[in-house]
This record gives structure tokens, sequence and C-alpha cells, in this order.
């Protein structure tokens, strides 16, 4: 039997972001479970992220649901009311489904390869594994305790690291509650956002597993904007918030060792809301790096779209109508870059109307020489100026 779920209390970040879970058995004894994500973006209510007050208004949520008993019946029913062909649901499951099973004989042959009580005890001493290597990567910060905060809006984002030997925590302590807007983070954003900045600091790739987890300590206290109610809206908190976590997460880095990452400089991403007819789309831009004490950074060339990133410019046009008239790196001046990482991306671009936008950034920041929103403007397909935001 398989589960499919995209409740945000069991691990979804999303509501477009569908969590299909089996048991893996020998026979009728249960070995463990296998687990795979598909993201399905119609299931989304694509104007929420700019103007959603709860949970119910991002979306179609699914309990816990078997598949057998849904897939041919109301649960099909109920997403194809998002728009979503049930031809193309069928066969994001059908890829669903066949993850699982690759996952399935992939973990059995395993433990007949190596026996099942050898496999286990080599699926342990993996964990220990990345949990030393973890420990070690993150034994570099000097005891003590660091916070810095940052503002969203008028409500604080507040961030403490806390070193005490082989004890690491990270927790939020200090942030605002909950907010009846989008841009809460659940419980699941926060811990990936903390999860892959520091498995970002281990310079060599380790395997991911429960071991990361073990050596790493995430509080986020219940209500707040980091872990809020069951039913709180949180589709804007998965692109904005997340990011200004770990805007705060740099600045501790740059406060406790300095010395080894100059890197901590980068500046952060702009994330673009934009509805357009009704198509709907986030962009995120990369806004640069590398700056150091000696030298202004470089301009970051990311640019990704939802889950993809580096979308070619002939598909956002294909698919969403944009016309764009120029995208290239900013342009910059020596004698005003000191110690800035870089000037981002700049695009010029024409869409049809009618359109709603809303810019997914930090609205402010400590550093007065980190230039957080820039200015975007918007022009419709005949020309018309719908005026410009800072």
């Amino acid at each position: 039997e398989i589960i499919i779920t995209n409740d945000i209390g069991a691990g979804s970040p999303r509501l477009c972001d569908l969590n299909f879970i089996t048991g893996i058995f020998e026979g009728r004894d249960l070995r463990g479970y296998a687990v795979t994500q598909i993201s399905l973006e119609g299931l989304l209510n694509n104007p929420a992220i700019l103007k959603s007050k709860t949970l119910d208004e991002e979306g179609y949520k699914i309990p816990p649901t078997p598949l057998a008993l849904g897939i041919q019946g109301a649960l099909f029913d109920y997403l194809s009311a998002s728009g979503l062909a049930k031809e193309n649901l069928a066969s994001a499951f059908e890829e669903a489904i066949g993850a699982l099973k690759i996952i399935k004989t992939g973990y059995l042959f395993q433990e007949k390869r190596w026996g099942r009580q050898n496999f286990s005890q080599r699926l342990l001493e993996l964990s220990e594994y990345t949990e030393k290597l973890m420990r070690t990567s993150l034994h570099r910060f000097p005891d003590g305790e660091f916070s810095t905060q940052c503002k969203i809006e008028d409500k604080t984002l507040a961030t403490r690291l806390r070193v005490r030997g082989e004890n690491f925590s990270v927790d939020f302590l200090g942030t605002s509650k909950a907010v009846d807007k989008a841009f809460n983070s659940n419980y699941t954003t926060t811990l990936s956002a903390c999860f892959w900045f520091f498995i970002s600091l281990i310079e060599d790739e380790i395997p991911i597993n429960v071991g990361v987890l073990r050596a790493l300590t995430v509080e986020a206290p219940a209500g707040t904007l980091v872990n809020p109610p069951g039913n709180s809206a949180c589709l804007e908190g998965y692109y904005r918030t997340s990011q200004s976590i770990i805007d705060n997460l740099l600045k501790l880095l740059e406060t406790t060792i300095p010395q080894e990452f100059s890197h901590s400089s980068v500046k952060p991403s702009l994330a673009l809301a934009l509805k357009v007819g009704n198509q709907f789309t986030v962009q995120t831009f990369g806004r640069g790096m590398d700056a150091h004490s000696q030298q202004e950074g470089s301009s970051a060339i990311k640019m990704g779209i939802h889950n993809q990133q580096s979308p070619s410019i002939e598909s956002l046009e294909n698919k969403y109508g944009f016309k764009f008239q120029r995208s290239a790196l900013r342009m910059i001046n020596a004698q005003e870059a000191v110690n800035v990482g870089g000037k981002g991306l700049s695009q010029l671009l024409t869409v049809p109307a009618p359109f709603e936008y809303k810019v997914l950034s930090t609205e402010n920041s400590e550093d007065s020489e980190v230039t957080v929103a820039e200015s975007i403007s918007i022009t419709t397909a005949n020309g018309e100026n719908w005026g410009q935001k800072n």
C-alpha cells in the first residue's frame, strides 16, 4: 500500500509537494520505508503567494490517503479540479510509484547481497560516519552564543547559534509570532534552510542521512513565524523567510569564523512573484558573491523559476508570454563597489496585462552597504508603464 500526502506537518514544504510513502517488505516482514516526492505546481492556488492568509487558501490539501483507494476515484477528481489534466496526474503518479519500486528493489538487493544483519550494521556505520563528518565541520565554530536578527516587513526573525563542545544548536528564540500573511515558514522549510546551509560548509560531498540531523539541533518555537500553527499560510515563506534565515546564518558565520568564509558576503537572492493572466511564476535571481576586505565581489548569473534552475529565456517566453528585451549582468562602477557582493542581473521584459507582482526578499538590512531591494518596473505589451517598485 502507498500513502500519499502533502500535509505540511508530514514534511511537505508546500501544498504542491506530494510525498509518496510505502513500506519495504520481505514477505510479511517490514524492513523499512521508501519515500519519494514530486512537485505539481498546478496544485497551488496561483495568486495565493500574493494574498493568502491561511493554508486553505494556498491550494489543494491531501491528508494521508491510501493511493490504491484514491487514484481512480475521489482523489483524482479532487486534484483535477485544480486544472491539471487527469492524464498528466496519472503520469506524474506513475513516475513516483516507479521511483518507489526502484528504492524498494535496491534496498532488498543490498540486504540480500550483504545479509540482513550485516546490511543493517553497515547502514548504522554509514550514519555514524556522516555524523562524525558533520560534527567535525561544525567544530570549527568557537564555543559561545551568537545572535542576530532581521526584519521581514514589521516582524522580527531572531536567530541564535549556541556551541558547547560537541553540542551545536540553532534556535529562533525572540522571533515574532506567526502572521495572517503568507510569509510564515513551516518547520519543514525552517529545518531545511538550516540543514542545507550547514551541509554547504562541508567541502566534500557526504552521504545525506539521519547522521546529519543527530549532529545539528534546530529549535523553532511553536506559534512563531518559523513554526506557525497548522493552517497558517506559508507559500511566500518558502521563498522569502527561508532566504532570511540563511541571511542571518551568513551573518553569524561571518561573526564567528570570518577568516574561513570570505564568501559569506553573498548578497541575498531576489525573488519576484509575477501573475500574468492565468499564469503564475516565481523567479529567483542570484545577486553576487565572493567579496572580501580587499576586493568587491562578482555578479551572480544564477536564475531559477520555481524548482527549475537556469531556465532558458525562450522557455519563459513560450510558457508565460514574457518578451525579454534585455537580460544581462549589471555593470558595476569600481568606485562605488566597496566590499559588496556584486550587482546581480538586470532584465527588461514586457508582459501582457493584467498582471500582479510582489518582491519576495528581506526589506531591509543592518548593513548600509548592502542594497537588498532593487528597482523593478513593469511595462505592458502596448507600452503602457504600470509602475515601479523599489
